[in-house]
């Protein structure tokens, strides 16, 4: 008896302890993704005062590459393929807005 309620308590411990670094984990993919999403912008806004033409086309080859060096930058951890199509998502998403 007294073995089994030591063997449940432990298997809900071990539960939450997976609970909370899976929400620890999602937390920090999140941010990183956030933290992306500014650089892209920053780069963004950047490449249009350097070269005016990169501001305006932004799938035009400086635009995306600074944007990605920023990215990289600020995300190391997600890897190389996934930051490329963020990148461009990112990218994508701000050519449709004008800021």
């Amino acid at each position: 008896m007294i073995s089994d309620l030591k063997a449940r308590a432990e298997a809900e411990a071990e539960a939450r302890e997976r609970a909370a670094a899976a929400e620890r984990y999602a937390f920090v993919e999140k941010e990183e993704l956030r933290l992306a999403r500014i650089a892209a912008h920053n780069a963004r806004r950047m490449a249009g005062r350097k070269h005016k033409e990169a501001g305006r086309k932004l799938n035009h080859g400086r635009a995306r590459i600074r944007a990605m060096r920023y990215v990289n930058k600020v995300s190391r951890s997600i890897s190389s393929g996934k930051t490329k199509k963020e990148a461009d998502r990112i990218l994508a998403s701000y050519s449709k807005k004008k800021l």
